[in-house]
């Protein structure tokens, strides 16, 4: 079934079955001059267009201001060409804005009115303005021969990110700027063509723009295996470029050093400048990345001292999580068990919460099992640091470890369950909820995910459980024809979970971890003798329950399954035609793998998601290679999962464990720290 014909199916059911939050019996009595815009929209979809129009006008005139402007923005798609741009041109009469901007400009574009394009867009300025307006503005100066057309065009295109719109339009230039050219040929990755003309500018550093000093380094990254040579011309060339470009050429002659192997001094010397010369924050926190790692590549222990040093001046604190990650499995495999306890108490404050928690719950559980040691009590310090590892920002997994290793009550747990998420602040617009909340009653779910990606910043916790319910609704009733529901309402719930702007409610935490397809779910546990939240924590990570996702690996489905292993399982179930993409299938197919690596893995059943995601013989062979490295002593499964080489399978284990957990309290009356250590075979 069409996209187009789900949506229409799903709309007929939910006036069926007159899905409502409001319990209104009329939602055009509830919502008075504002319902003539849902019924526009309504009479839309039954392409009777001279209704719609007419009911748009009316709620233009009569409804709430965010009605008001929906309505005017639908007006400015309707009629006759007269008729559009006279719409656009009272939309941006009444908002005055550079989105209403845009959207007249795009219709005086479309009937090639250059002319108005360049009178409303005279005060505009195209080195900042939204680059779509900036287009507009340029191919009509162009369009028009207006002398003022080659200085726009040249701001334009050098005073920010090149982009898909500056390419097409110099596609129609005959003779353009070579700088121009130049950005063109970086964008479209001809980097040896590239790397030549970054040559010849860098002949001129007086003249470089901060836009060109990146792409020249970009150009020499990509374009040429001279790496060594290329970041000596960049240090011959650094003190003779304008100051807002000089950070650009300290940063990527590190990074050309770094390619050749060069000593990690001489790569931190040139990103130290390169942190020294930063224009923003951004630009100071990525050379400050690099660096980093520059260190961490010559030793951990180099990159714990340069922490130490460089910790205060980080700017945004999860730009850095990946690097600690790393360092973390440096740390762990090199036995620097000291070090790691170092870096928890120095990144405290300074790195996301994420991470402290993690460093935290880590050396705690180095010091009680013995590879750590202090010429003091180390309880007290133990304790300090599960306690801090509760603190977790948007991460379950190290807050319940932390739980299980502090013995908390069953009450204690479901209340740090529900004090999940990094605290947002929000100011929310009652127009806004209302617009959207009447998307929902009048069962016009086609709008509801596009417009809350416009609105989301403005919108309660309260109206997102209303809106995330209803599409879950939708798709349920729509009896697996509008599935596409499924995901979206997961992917707004979830986001509001981890950024709340109060304590999450359990209803949100239910829609944030749904049971879709528990039909399926349910009969495939059964039969394959499966918890039914490992199965659902196992879709829910593979593909957000979207039924026809594919990786970039071609893992396809609910529960992301390659064709090969596929065809395998389809042999062993005597199954000759299956489809990945259809939800009971996959659903058969994923439980059944899951069962086959839990019970060919021996040990705990973390090790049998570990065999999904990375395959069963690198999991043996990484149980192998960790009773040999960390003997005499034993190491426990959670601290195993942090030895593991691979970033993909840890993330993996971590968030099965705890949507495990989540699942198993929610649905199944199960405490979460139980599931816990029955998943990571922890003993208390």
């Amino acid at each position: 079934m069409s996209r187009f014909k789900s949506v229409i199916f799903c709309t007929l059911l939910l006036s069926v079955f007159a899905i409502s939050c409001t319990n209104a019996d009329t939602p055009q009595s509830e919502y008075g001059a504002d319902a003539d815009y849902y019924m526009g929209l309504r009479s839309l979809e039954s392409n009777d267009t001279e209704t719609a129009m007419r009911l748009f006008r009316q709620a233009a005139k009569k409804g709430s201001p965010a009605v008001v402007r929906r309505a005017q923005e639908e007006l400015t798609h309707l009629g006759s060409v007269t008729e559009r741009i006279q719409n656009c041109k009272e939309l941006y009469t009444s908002y005055n804005d550079e989105d209403a901007l845009t959207v007249l400009c795009a219709e005086l574009v479309n009937d090639r009115e250059y002319a108005d394009v360049i009178k409303y867009t005279q005060d505009i300025d195209v080195a900042t303005c939204d680059t779509q307006l900036a287009y507009y503005r340029c191919l009509s100066l162009y369009q028009k021969k207006d002398s003022r057309f080659a200085h726009e065009f040249f701001t334009w295109c050098t005073a920010r990110p090149f982009t898909e719109e500056q390419n097409n339009l110099l596609q129609t230039i005959e003779a353009a700027d070579p700088v121009i050219q130049f950005r063109a040929l970086v964008f479209n990755r001809e980097d040896g063509n590239a790397y030549l003309k970054a040559k010849e500018i860098l002949a001129e550093p007086k003249k470089l723009l901060p836009q060109i000093a990146s792409d020249i380094g970009k150009a020499f990254m990509r374009g040429s295996t001279q790496f060594a040579s290329n970041a000596a011309l960049l240090d011959s060339v650094v003190n003779d470029v304008p100051k807002n470009c000089a950070f650009y050429i300290w940063f990527y002659a590190g990074r050309l050093y770094e390619k050749n192997g060069s000593s990690a001094s001489r790569i931190k010397d040139r990103l130290s400048h390169a942190m020294q010369s930063a224009n923003d924050e951004g630009q100071f926190d990525n050379a400050c990345w690099y660096y980093l790692n520059a260190a961490l590549k010559s030793s951990a222990a180099e990159a714990v001292e340069e922490i130490e040093q460089y910790r205060t001046q980080w700017h945004d604190p999860f730009y850095y999580d990946d690097f600690f990650d790393t360092l973390s499995v440096r740390l762990i495999s090199e036995h620097l068990w000291k070090q790691y306890y170092r870096v928890a108490t120095l990144i405290d404050g300074y790195a996301s919460d994420e991470t402290v928690a993690k460093f935290s719950y880590v050396s705690a559980r180095f010091i009680q099992q013995g590879f750590i040691s202090f010429n003091e009590p180390t309880e007290p310090i133990v304790m300090t640091l599960l306690t801090r590892a509760l603190r977790s920002g948007s991460d379950f997994y190290y807050r319940l470890l932390a739980a299980s290793s502090l013995g908390l009550s069953n009450e204690e747990v479901e209340k740090l369950i529900l004090s999940y998420g990094n605290k947002t602040e929000r100011s929310v617009n009652a127009d806004y909820e209302t617009l959207m909340n009447g998307y929902a009653d009048f069962g016009l779910s086609e709008y509801i995910y596009a417009q809350w990606q416009q609105y989301d910043a403005y919108l309660s916790q309260d109206c997102i459980v209303r809106l995330a319910g209803f599409l879950r609704d939708c798709a349920e009733k729509a009896n697996g024809h509008a599935n596409q529901y499924y995901e979206q309402s997961i992917r707004m719930a979830s986001r509001r979970l981890v950024y709340p702007e109060s304590q999450p409610s359990q209803e949100l935490l239910s829609l944030a971890y749904p049971t879709d397809y528990s039909d399926s779910v349910s009969k495939a546990a059964k039969r394959f003798e499966l918890s039914e939240y490992m199965l659902y924590a196992l879709i829910r990570s593979e593909s957000f329950f979207a039924p026809a996702v594919a990786s970039h690996a071609n893992a396809i489905g609910l529960t992301q399954l390659m064709e090969a292993t596929a065809a395998d399982i389809a042999r062993k179930l005597r199954m000759q035609d299956y489809n990945l993409e259809d939800p009971d299938t996959n659903i058969l197919f994923g439980a059944f793998y899951l069962e086959e690596m839990l019970r060919r893995i021996e040990d705990a059943p973390v090790l049998g998601f570990f065999a999904y995601n990375g395959g069963i013989s690198r999991v043996r062979s990484w149980k192998k290679s960790a009773a040999l490295e960390f003997s005499p002593k034993k190491l426990s499964n959670d601290l195993f999962l942090e030895a593991l080489p691979y970033a993909e399978t840890r993330e993996y284990g971590r968030k099965l464990t705890a949507a495990s957990a989540i699942y198993g309290w929610l649905y199944q009356n199960e405490q979460p720290l139980q599931i816990v250590d029955t998943l990571l075979g922890l003993s208390k």
